[in-house]
């Protein structure tokens, strides 16, 4: 852990002490994202079978920026070696959310943050478990930060 802080004395025993860095504009990234949706959305178009004319699905919803969550986790890479990013974000977002009832998932229902991290770090560690036949695991931390700004 003390390596993703800039550990610059581990460094003199192997580790890498480098963090990785990214700095995200949450008001131009909520806009993108916006954009892309909507975008999609009147993509969908019907053709009237007794007229040959085309319309605009009409059911298809206007996304605003309160529409758009952004969060942020941190994690290890022994949590990062066995599940994807995607399949992590969302499993956080049930537990920031309650994401996924309007995605077409299964299960829209919230559930505890807390929950959530240890679903994710027991499955990492089952992947450590099968791999390396219980010999060895690697660490095992996540963090979550969730980015939403109320409005000043």
């Amino acid at each position: 852990m003390s390596r993703s802080i800039g550990d610059f004395d581990a460094g003199s025993v192997g580790c890498i002490p480098d963090p990785t860095i990214a700095i995200l504009n949450v008001s131009s990234l909520k806009s993108k994202v916006i954009e892309k949706l909507n975008a999609s959305c009147g993509q969908e178009v019907e053709i009237d079978p007794a007229t040959g004319e085309s319309t605009a699905n009409s059911d298809c919803a206007s996304y605003e920026e309160k529409d758009v969550k952004v969060f942020s986790f941190a994690a290890t890479d022994g949590l990062l070696d066995y599940l994807p990013e995607d399949a992590i974000a969302k499993h956080l977002a049930k537990g920031l959310y309650g994401a996924g009832a309007g995605t077409g998932e299964e299960s829209g229902q919230k559930i505890h943050l807390l929950t959530a991290c240890e679903d994710l770090i027991y499955a990492a560690a089952q992947g450590w478990t099968e791999d390396k036949g219980g010999r060895y695991r690697d660490d095992i931390a996540i963090s979550v930060a969730d980015l939403e700004l109320s409005e000043l």
